[in-house]
């Protein structure tokens, strides 16, 4: 793809008075604070770091230059998705296929460029874990249509365009992002942060609680419930049980879900607490970076105090947090 030219599509979008530059005022349309000063703050952090020369404004040069430097390290796969997630930022509305697009990429967990059949039984494994096997083998002879074992990114757009050519772009973002993340906000939540206490120290999600994994290089996915399964099982039981106790009586049960930085590691605990408790433990797509991305809270963890800052996880991912970020 041509970086140069898809980061000018979206400086043209943020450039809402066709000056040639994108100013402060510009910058606070896409803040994601709900209140003016925090709107402000945003927008003033941003421009401090795209403002190269110092005089107040950003232009097309210094956009480009910033982002490029940003995305060195993304192949053109990840920039584009990387582009399109500042596109949201803008307002501007996504199309299908970027959407699509994005949960590709949450599926394949290996970057190949093809779902496999391991990465299926990892995402139906978390829905219905005695079935995954099977259930797998079914998706994959769906979306596999020329039998190579494997799903391609045109294989998988082609299945789902087919599904959804009935269905207006309103009907089709909804059913898109319920398969992106499964969480409806209806229903009490359960969080479990699966990262690192490095990552945790700077912000969480509020709420969450901590469950480790540790690598197990001869188990089925690598990773392991650290101090085992029936400790982590505990952990979660006594969440569920605390927030059963505070929902409001006619509350649903509640949801547990998973997450670390981009999704991988919150996919392998799903998996392995749904087996531990025998009830869906979900993986938050994206991770923790894809929420704050959309404008969700973070806190820190020594005092619960709501921050702008989140650590990505390593040094490749910084790029990927296309929000406002005072961790350094």
């Amino acid at each position: 793809m041509d970086r140069k030219r898809a980061l000018l599509d979206v400086f043209a979008l943020l450039d809402q008075n066709d000056n040639g530059y994108v100013e402060l005022r510009e910058l606070k349309t896409t803040a994601t604070s709900p209140t003016a000063q925090g709107q402000l703050e945003e927008a003033c952090e941003t421009l401090s770091w795209l403002d190269l020369d110092g005089d107040r404004r950003v232009s097309p040069e210094e956009f480009v230059q910033v982002f490029t430097f940003m995305g060195a390290d993304m192949d053109d796969r990840q920039f584009e998705l990387f582009v399109e997630d500042m596109k949201v930022h803008t307002g501007e509305p996504v199309s299908r296929e970027s959407l699509l697009k994005r949960v590709f990429q949450s599926l394949d967990r290996d970057r190949s460029g093809y779902i496999e059949m391991h990465e299926l039984k990892t995402l139906v494994g978390r829905v219905a874990p005695a079935e995954s096997l099977e259930r797998a083998r079914g998706t994959l002879r769906m979306f596999d249509t020329n039998e190579d074992g494997r799903v391609s990114m045109d294989e998988f757009l082609s299945v789902f365009e087919f599904l959804g050519q009935d269905l207006d772009d309103t009907e089709f973002h909804l059913a898109t992002t319920v398969v992106m993340d499964k969480l409806s906000g209806r229903q009490p939540l359960v969080l479990l942060d699966v990262r690192s206490d490095e990552e945790r120290v700077v912000s969480v999600m509020p709420g969450a609680v901590p469950v480790c994994l540790q690598p197990a290089p001869a188990a089925t996915w690598g990773y392991a419930l650290a101090g085992g399964a029936p400790a982590a099982a505990a952990v979660v039981r006594e969440a569920l049980a605390l927030t059963t106790a505070a929902a409001m009586p006619a509350a649903q049960p509640p949801v547990v879900v998973a997450y670390c930085s981009t999704g991988e590691l919150g996919g392998v605990a799903a998996l392995l607490l749904s087996e531990a408790l025998k009830v869906t433990v979900y993986n938050m797509c994206g991770g923790i970076i894809n929420y704050y991305n959309q404008g969700g809270s973070v806190a820190r963890l020594s005092d619960g105090k709501q921050v702008q800052a989140l650590h990505p996880g390593g040094q490749q991912q910084r790029a990927f947090v296309t929000r406002p970020n005072n961790y350094r």
